[in-house]
Order: C-alpha cells, then structure tokens, then sequence
C-alpha cells in the first residue's frame, strides 16, 4: 500500500477517535430525549425501548460516519408513509400471569417526522376481530402459537385492521420487568386524582379470565379457585404517594372499581401514562443518569423484558428524534363507547352474538373509526 494511503488512513483514523471521545460526554442526551418522547405519549414500555438504544449507541461509537449520518438525518433510517412513523407499545402480563401472552396494553405512537409531532392512540383489549374470530388482544399469542415470532406480525394486522395505521415497528414488554425498573431507581411519586377502591384486582398466578395455561382459551366452564383465592382488593387514596413497583403496578392496571369514572380500561390507559412518566422523570435524575451501575441494571432489565423487531440504526434514529418532541404536545386519541348523551365509536354487543364480552364498531365497519382518527392525528 502507498505511503501517502497509509499516512491518509491513520490520519482518518486518529480523527475518529477525536470524534469518538466528543461524542462519548453526550450519548446519554439521546436515551433520555428518548425516554421523555415515548413516555408522554404511549403505554407501558416506552423505556423498553430506550435502553436497548444504550448499547447501539455504544456499538455507533465505533463506526462514526454511520452514527453521524444517523443523528443528522434520523427519518431516513425509519420506514415511513406519508411522512409518519408508527411504533406499536404492547405490553403483557409475563411469565408470573396465567395468560402471560394476553397483551393487555395496546397503544399506538404515530410520529410525524417533519416536525415531531406525537399521537397517541389507545386501543381496548376487548375489540373483536371478525378475521381472527377472538379479541384483538389474543392476537400476540395466537400468532406466536403458530410460529415462533408470528405473534408481531399478527398483532400488527390486528391493530391496521381498526386503525388504518400502517404499523411499521411493534415493541412488546412484560409488566415484570417495568416493576422491577421502578424497584431499581426507588419507587415514583405518583399524583392519585380520585380515591378509589378494586375489589376484583387479580392475584398473581391466578387465572380469573378462565384464559390459563393449560385452558388455552377454551370456552368450557371455569370450575376453578373460587373469588377470594383469584382476587384481591386494592385501594388508593387521592394525593401524591410514593409507589414501589408493585403498587404502581396495581394503580397502573386496576379496572374493576365500582368507581365509573375509573373502573374503565380507558381510566386505567390515563394511569399507565402518568407511572410512566414518573418513571422517565426518576431515570432522568442525577442519582439515576449518573450512577454507572444502576444503568447498567436497568439496560439489563429491559433486554430481559423486550421483544422488538427494531433494529440498532432504528432505535438509535429514534432516540435523536425523540430530544425534539414537546412532552406537552402530545395529542391522545382514544377509542371508547361515550355515553347516552354522546354515543362513542364502540358498542359492546349482546354476548350472545360472540359468547363474550367484547367492543366492536358502532357503524358495523372500521371506515368511521379510520377516519376519525385520521381526523385526530397532529
């Protein structure tokens, strides 16, 4: 090789390592950026996906003309249409739930990359699929059952069917490892609007859905535990509390109160939002930001607790957009039944006509429903 090659090269490379230790001080901006953007407008695993970004970013160290590229341009290593970016949050019950691959928190993040303008948009668990014949949030595991990772991209048909939102990424989190993050930075304070009281909040282990492990989803009698070995009540009083990780969860997933105004898949959706963004407010914190170790638990954490089909570039593209989204500004858009006075997008149908309990279109199709979230998205 020439000398003048060899001379141009080691200059090259002794720049790349100037590059490298400039950027190093920085590197966490963009897992925190990240953190506020998802928080704000989704559900339960925004910080899933903030901490696999670390090791990308880690690994982008070293291949600096790609991470600059990344960081200058960060639409154009995300699919995309329309100028939109839409990221499906799921989030499960796990391994210590009976029906661990019930996906119990479905929310979409449609972000509008011209500017970072954020939608969220809320999707009840018990809306009925006709293509499935079941409730879309059986779809993860009836995929999964028929192929190892078939369980996103049933989910993701799912979800397009009632939206009209092309889902370009699904991220998938256990509701364990989001109680053991909150453990690990110390517990959130949490504002309860509203006393209120669930007498039906389910054991752990139990199965009060009669969707067990070993009922797959049958339709037969549950002869099962009785009410007081599957149900438990919980109480929380209005005020600002501090929450460990398994009274946050509780606030978190309580639906059952006899509390109308929180006794609701819809009230719990609120509450999921507002751990989470205690949640990215604690991580933000110098004890938290700045302690090596603690960050390193919480990245195992999440690796443990995460299914994504994002890959490095993504997530790394999505960490330097989310610096740029107003935590403020994000529109949520939700999916209910409304009431006598002003009738919602839903209606919940006799249970004959499925043999459950479940919501589907008011209209008989999806068109009214897309176009009203059309109508709703920034």
């Amino acid at each position: 090789m020439p000398v003048w090659i060899q001379m141009n090269l080691s200059k090259l490379s002794a720049r790349f390592n100037i590059l490298k230790r400039k950027l190093a001080p920085y590197r966490w901006l963009v897992f925190w950026g990240s953190v506020v953007a998802a928080v704000a407008a989704a559900g339960i695993v925004i910080v899933k996906v903030i901490f696999p970004l670390a090791s990308a970013a880690g690994n982008y160290l070293f291949k600096p003309l790609s991470t600059i590229s990344i960081l200058k341009d960060p639409a154009g290593a995300l699919k995309s249409n329309d100028g939109r970016t839409n990221i499906l949050i799921l989030g499960r019950g796990g391994a210590s739930h009976e029906a661990p691959d019930l996906t119990d928190t479905m929310i979409v993040l449609s972000i509008r990359l011209k500017d970072k303008q954020v939608s969220s948009v809320s999707i009840p668990r018990d809306i009925w699929i006709n293509s499935m014949k079941a409730k879309i949030n059986s779809a993860y595991y009836y995929g999964e059952k028929k192929q190892p990772g078939g369980g996103l991209i049933l989910v993701r048909d799912a979800v397009f069917q009632v939206t009209d939102l092309p889902i370009h990424y699904a991220v998938l989190v256990d509701f364990d490892g989001f109680k053991k993050a909150i453990d690990l930075v110390g517990g959130v304070e949490v504002e309860v609007k509203r006393r209120f009281t669930d007498e039906k909040y389910p054991i752990e282990n139990s199965d009060p859905s009669g969707f067990g492990r070993t009922s797959e989803f049958s339709s037969k009698e549950n002869t099962g535990p009785s009410e007081k070995q599957i149900y438990q009540t919980v109480s929380f009083e209005a005020g600002w509390q501090h929450m460990d990780g398994d009274t946050a969860l509780r606030f978190s997933r309580s639906r059952y109160s006899a509390d109308p105004e929180e006794g609701s898949d819809f009230a719990r959706s609120k509450r999921q939002q507002q751990i989470l963004v205690s949640l990215a407010l604690k991580i933000k914190q110098k004890e938290t930001a700045l302690n090596a170790e603690r960050v390193k638990q919480l990245r195992r954490i999440f690796d443990d607790y995460t299914e994504t089909d994002l890959g490095e570039d993504e997530m790394l593209a999505l960490g330097r957009i989310g610096i740029g989204i107003n935590l403020q500004g994000i529109q949520q858009v939700s999916l209910d039944e409304g009431t006598k006075e002003e009738p919602g997008l839903l209606i919940n149908p006799p249970t004959s006509k499925y043999g459950q309990w479940v919501l589907e279109p008011r209209a008989g199709d999806w068109e009214e429903v897309h176009k009203y979230i059309n109508s709703q998205l920034l």
